[in-house]
């Protein structure tokens, strides 16, 4: 386990963060979480805000800021669920 997950800098708030309402509907198109093996360390909310935070303001993966999970986690998940064209349906409208 990491001490990533007691940091106070894990709060912050971004304008492309999902909101409550938001997430609600975007919780139906993800995978359950498997009950086998290891259980995830980044919950997926946090993920999609990173995936998120990257859209909206064009950094690069390696850029994103350090209250976010790993980049290498958003980017396999993002690579993951293009591939299933899951993508199309989590867009937000422009």
């Amino acid at each position: 386990m990491t001490y990533r997950h007691t940091l106070p800098c894990m709060s912050a708030r971004y304008a492309s963060d999902l909101t409550d309402a938001e997430w609600e509907g975007v919780q139906r198109y993800l995978l359950p979480a498997s009950t086998r093996g290891r259980p995830p360390m980044h919950p997926s909310r946090r993920i999609l805000d990173a995936i998120f935070y990257m859209l909206c303001t064009g950094c690069a993966w390696r850029y994103l800021p350090s209250n976010f999970p790993p980049w290498q986690t958003s980017e396999t998940l993002i690579e993951l669920a293009a591939s299933r064209l899951v993508l199309r349906r989590l867009t937000p409208p422009a």
